[in-house]
């Protein structure tokens, strides 16, 4: 089997008309010479079969690895046959002008038999099985990927010296949306329009001024998921409509324990395309960018791209760039595209501002991040800091 390494993941190519010309002569009549390549159960008649034509498809101009789809024996009735041939194919494989990878067809345990074999013929070490191979050899090409592109990279990551508004609380537990939409807009993030108010009459007062229709969510301290307990009304059209909602999600609070509960206001944005952008700590790697498409779309694509804090803003287009939903950004079906270079900006600067916080950041999640052709507005947001 040959493959190409592409940026967009692994590429089963055409072998070149001169590769599949030489196969044809080493390889028996009724096999058929194209990528992948099945030398057929003649290999057991032809125990060089495998190395003749492994020689002609590592010169295949198309390719830029081979893996070798061999199992180390379990039994054989002739050790040193057995030997001799990996050994042969040891020889070519060290010799190749390309990188030839042994594969085995599955998972399963070397016992002392293949042991002996791969040890008395020096044959390179087999990976387990073809998922697990191919995942291994994917991972290795987007690392070196990543790694060649940050080397090459001509764009410092951006960097930031955090605004801290007054009256934000300490920094221990959650910035609710309130705070966390406070601190984010002072440092450039777009937020969509809020007013904070106590009563349905500053409510309706804060709906004539954004104008309807609007949204209606509680403002609690430290409250993350505010929708799970009632804590949202969307799509709210005039002010009866307000005044009830401003019952509804009072009384769900005082239901759940939260008295005196501020309330915030804001337009209700229609059309666009949800993403989700967050910044969580993780163990190993330290403070990590997710980007994903939001709403429906997580659970049907179920993929995020992730970047390592700090990262540049050509770096964050690129994450852009690989999610499989990206044509629903650049417009499919006829919709407006949205403008993905000031997308990566504002995504690159929630990035920024997460890294700058420093240690005391355990995550910032902003979700939904809407984006169309008119605006890129982030319409809620979290902030969870170390205890």
């Amino acid at each position: 089997m040959a493959d190409r390494a592409e940026d967009e993941g692994l590429e089963l190519v055409e072998l070149a008309e001169e590769t599949t010309s030489r196969l044809t002569e080493v390889l028996p009549p009724f096999a058929t010479p194209n990528n992948p390549l099945d030398v057929t159960g003649y290999v057991l008649l032809d125990r060089e079969l495998m190395g003749k034509a492994l020689r002609v498809v590592v010169q295949d101009p198309n390719i830029d690895f081979v893996l070798v789809l061999q199992d180390l024996p379990r039994q054989t009735p002739d050790m040193q046959l057995a030997i001799d041939t990996f050994q042969r194919n040891a020889a070519i494989i060290r010799e190749s002008p390309k990188l030839v990878v042994p594969v085995g067809n599955v998972l399963t345990d070397v016992n002392e038999t293949g042991r002996t074999i791969q040890a008395e013929s020096g044959y390179p070490t087999v990976v387990g099985g073809i998922e697990h191979g191919m995942n291994a050899i994917g991972h290795g090409v987007r690392w070196s990927e990543t790694l060649r592109r940050h080397r090459e990279s001509t764009a410092p990551p951006r960097r930031v010296d955090p605004v801290i508004p007054d009256g934000l609380p300490p920094r221990r537990g959650s910035w609710a949306e309130a705070q966390a939409a406070s601190f984010l807009a002072a440092n450039g993030v777009p937020m969509v329009p809020a007013e904070l108010v106590t009563s349905a009459d500053e409510a309706v007062d804060a709906a004539g001024a954004l104008g309807y229709p609007v949204v209606l969510k509680a403002a609690v301290e430290g409250l993350e998921h505010k929708s799970d307990i009632g804590g949202v009304v969307l799509g709210i059209a005039d002010d009866d409509e307000l005044r009830a909602a401003v019952d509804e999600v009072g009384g769900a609070m005082t239901s759940a324990g939260h008295t005196g509960t501020r309330l915030l206001v804001q337009p209700h944005r229609r059309g666009g395309t949800e993403l989700l952008v967050g910044v969580v700590r993780d163990p190993a790697w330290g403070l990590t960018l997710a980007v994903a498409l939001g709403g429906v779309w997580v659970e049907l694509l179920n993929e995020s791209a992730l970047r390592i804090l700090p990262v540049a803003e050509d770096e964050v287009r690129r994450a852009v760039d690989s999610l499989r939903g990206l044509q629903v950004l650049r417009g499919a079906r006829g919709a407006e595209s949205v403008d993905l270079d000031e997308l990566a900006r504002v995504i690159a600067r929630i990035g920024a501002l997460a890294h700058a916080l420093g240690d005391d950041l355990v995550a910032m999640e902003v979700n939904p991040l809407q984006v169309s052709a008119e605006r890129i507005e982030a319409l809620d947001a979290l902030i969870t800091w170390r205890d």
